[in-house]
């Protein structure tokens, strides 16, 4: 995936967080389709070496860390991620109490499709996600606090 989702397409900073990333999200099963899995994402990163264009893109936000709604809602992804980064005892003081509470408050953020290191800041859904996958690779008490709409993801 990683020669293909590139430019406009890219969904992660390297196959390093992608590896990471998809060992915080639920396993899931083999052909899995519209659930937040890493086999989801594993199925459309798959298929973007026979697309272009437009369905490449969209395929990769399908195998990106958000799912776009196709390997689940981007804010199960987020939920996912953040709370393997940013859960209770992993970024003290900013963490999310459970996978409920994040998906309440990630439910009225303003969304647009995700594209890794585009949005870092303002409070949107994009904001934290970038957030989360930074935080999951290294330095979660800096990251965490954007996750959870804190500094950089605030209005």
């Amino acid at each position: 995936m990683g020669e293909l989702c590139v430019g406009d397409a890219l969904q992660y900073r390297d196959a390093s967080q992608c590896l990471k990333i998809c060992a915080a999200l639920p396993p899931g099963a083999v052909n899995d389709d519209r659930v937040n899995s890493a086999s989801c994402r594993r199925r459309y990163a798959g298929k973007a070496r026979y697309l272009a264009g437009i369905e490449l893109a969209t395929t990769c936000r399908y195998a990106g860390p958000g799912g776009d709604g196709r390997c689940g809602s981007n804010c199960e992804g987020l939920c996912s991620i953040a709370m393997a980064a940013c859960g209770p005892g992993l970024s003290d003081p900013y963490f999310y109490e459970s996978i409920d509470d994040c998906l309440r408050d990630c439910a009225d953020l303003p969304a647009a499709p995700y594209r890794y290191g585009t949005v870092s800041s303002g409070d949107s859904l994009e904001c934290r996600l970038f957030h989360a996958s930074s935080a999951i690779m290294a330095d979660a008490d800096e990251h965490c606090e954007h996750t959870l709409g804190i500094s950089l993801c605030a209005d």
